[in-house]
């Protein structure tokens, strides 16, 4: 068995590769049900199912909540919200930042959490992009200033400078995966505790609801040539769906009854 993103083992499920196996004979509709609604999409490819979520790995706001005190400023709740309050900490506080923009994930920060189709499975062989999607253009038109203005710092999240910016508490805000947290702001940043607030995903002005997207959300996926499918297969669904290992991870479970325990676990 293998722990990937979806992505990636949608990429070996072609004829050259055929390396993913069938679960849909090993895991049953309830199960299948009680995952999070489309987070198998991407696991799903002509009907046949082939990995099980680990986590969901949504995109939010994080933000840093004495720096937005001290600068009087308030959280944004739209992508429009975001741009604005960016073109103004370059102005009134230079050298501060609302995030990282310097490699292939800020596709799925930016342009995958706006809704702008980058990447969308549709078949083993055939994927589908349109970066001429109004969604697409859309955030390239906001990014671009931001980007000119020096608000979101041309550096990928883990680049040296981008982490300086992180230990030198110049992070005012940045879109990342719900992870981040645990395994980013924590580790990697030195970002004292208390200091930094997951919040909700963005929005277009011009919608009701956001869009996540993701960035991570690993999956689990059996091997067709395995020589015993239905114990691999066991593991997999434990793995995915287990209260006793999701309940222990710092991410948000696809699995849904194994958010529920998470959440119950926290407020307990």
């Amino acid at each position: 068995m293998v722990f990937a993103e979806p992505n990636l083992i949608a990429d070996i499920a072609d004829s050259a590769h055929h390396y993913p196996a069938d679960l849909t004979p090993y895991v049953s509709q309830d199960i299948v049900n009680n995952f999070a609604p489309g987070s198998l999409a991407s696991c799903t490819i002509n009907g046949k199912l082939y990995c099980l979520r680990n986590d969901l790995a949504q995109n939010m706001l994080w933000y840093n909540t004495k720096l937005l005190q001290q600068f009087g400023y308030t959280v944004p709740t739209t992508w429009e919200d975001y741009q604005a309050l960016g073109l103004k900490v370059a102005k009134e506080h230079p050298g501060y930042v609302i995030g990282a923009f310097g490699d292939a994930n800020a596709y799925y920060e930016y342009f995958i959490g706006s809704g702008c189709p980058t990447a969308q499975m549709a078949g083993t062989e055939t994927v589908h992009i349109n970066m001429a999607d109004s969604h697409c253009t859309q955030m390239a038109n906001l990014l671009d200033p931001l980007l000119a203005d020096g608000a979101i710092a041309k550096f990928g999240a883990f680049d040296p400078g981008f982490v300086k910016l992180g230990t030198q508490d110049k992070i005012l805000m940045m879109v990342a995966p719900s992870w981040f947290g645990q395994y980013v702001f924590k580790p990697t940043y030195k970002t004292p505790n208390g200091e930094i607030v997951a919040g909700l995903p963005l929005r277009w002005s011009s919608e009701s609801t956001a869009r996540t997207g993701f960035w991570g959300g690993a999956a689990w996926a059996i091997s067709s040539h395995s020589t015993n499918p239905k114990g691999a297969a066991d593991i997999a669904i434990w793995m995915s769906t287990s209260n006793a290992y999701q309940g222990t991870a710092p991410t948000f479970p696809a699995y849904l009854p194994a958010a529920g325990y998470c959440q119950l676990k926290t407020i307990s």
